[in-house]
């Protein structure tokens, strides 16, 4: 039977536990403490990899059903072990027979080519422990999912109620303002009417007289009060133009006739003014001297400045001139290389005719002359060529 590396390491393992730390009571694992016959190998390995506890077992009376425990061989000190992993298998004769009786009697039902049918093997538990679990993770995200929903609509609803309570004062609102505005069109409506008629059709007679009697001095009135008008921005205009002429004139001559007052030596003043006036002839001397230094110092610039082009301009023709005699010097090295290699061709041609040569031994005057007059042509033919 083919054992996993992992499960081969891990019983090494224990083997080594136990020799080390002197542990009894451990005879190995329950796939080498029994034999039996190689038909129920598979039988016994898909068994022996979903073994689950099993109690007092009664095994039905069928010639197509085999307890598994019987068909093995072991030591009768391991029967609690094997029974404990192989006690409630029974091998069927096939598929049909193993659904029987895993219904009826529910043992787990195995063929002799392994197809396992069990009531419940703990693979299949497992899967039906983590389906649960599956299920009851989703549940309870379903779950959160519908409190957030429900807490949602609870906003939604506490958000409706503030906007229809909101909808409603705007609605009191508007009617208030509606009401307003049509107040307003009566208002004007009425005003536009009184505007249509006369003033003196709402008068009683005792108005109109008083009114007849007032016209005449509202007018005098509303010309005396055009007439002030007239004459007080006059007034102002001329009070204007008299503080200007005081502040600019009258103040500014008093400020320096003081001034004048408060100086005591007149002579001083005037050397003063003196000394000023020559300083101000040395700056003005001054400012004309640098005035010139830098228009020198300019026209020295604008000369350098032209100098530098005509030496960029004599750099550049430079430049020109050393690419052309670079690409000359490539192009004649490049000639040379081809007439060291023509010079190399010629002279293994000449080693191989002069080995001829040798090799012909001495000739007659007209032979020789005739070889070297065919070796001409044909050297003479091959540069031609090349």
């Amino acid at each position: 039977m083919i054992m996993d590396m992992d499960i081969r390491r891990g019983l090494n393992s224990v083997r080594r536990i136990c020799d080390q730390h002197g542990i009894g009571g451990v005879y190995g694992p329950v796939i080498e403490l029994l034999e039996c016959d190689e038909k129920y190998f598979t039988a016994v390995e898909v068994t022996a990899g979903n073994r689950v506890k099993a109690p007092h077992v009664t095994y039905p009376q069928s010639s197509d059903v085999i307890p598994l425990l019987k068909k093995l061989n072991f030591l009768e000190k391991y029967r609690a072990a094997f029974g404990q992993v192989f006690a409630k298998t029974v091998i069927c004769r096939d598929l049909d027979v193993a659904s029987r009786v895993a219904r009826a009697d529910g043992l787990d039902c195995i063929t002799l080519e392994g197809d396992q049918h069990a009531s419940l093997t703990d693979q299949k538990i497992n899967e039906l422990v983590a389906e649960q679990q599956k299920n009851d993770a989703k549940m309870a995200h379903e779950k959160s999912i519908l409190e957030q929903l429900k807490q949602d609509v609870m906003n939604a609803e506490k958000q409706k109620h503030s906007i229809l309570k909101s909808l409603e004062k705007k609605e009191k609102l508007l009617s208030s303002v509606l009401n307003q505005i049509e107040q307003n069109r009566a208002n004007i409506a009425m005003k536009r009417d009184e505007m249509g008629t006369e003033l003196v059709d709402h008068l009683t007679p005792e108005e109109k007289e008083s009114l007849s009697r007032l016209n005449p001095e509202i007018t005098n009135l509303k010309e005396q009060l055009i007439t002030c008008r007239s004459n007080r921005m006059e007034t102002e205009t001329r009070k204007a133009e008299l503080e200007m002429n005081l502040s600019t004139n009258l103040v500014r001559r008093k400020e320096e006739l003081e001034a004048v007052m408060l100086s005591s030596d007149t002579d001083v003043l005037q050397a003063e003014a003196e000394l000023k006036n020559q300083e101000l002839m040395d700056a003005n001397s001054l400012v004309d001297q640098l005035i010139q230094e830098l228009k020198s110092v300019t026209q020295s610039i604008d000369e350098k400045n032209r100098k530098m082009e005509d030496i960029k301009i004599e750099k550049d023709k430079l430049k020109r001139f050393e690419d052309e005699y670079q690409t000359t010097l490539q192009d004649e090295a490049k000639e040379l290389e081809q007439l060291l290699s023509k010079k190399n061709i010629y002279v293994a041609k000449q080693e191989e005719y002069s080995k001829k040569i040798r090799e012909l031994g001495p000739l007659s005057s007209d032979a020789f002359e005739t070889l070297l007059l065919k070796l001409c042509f044909t050297c003479n033919f091959h540069t031609l060529l090349s």
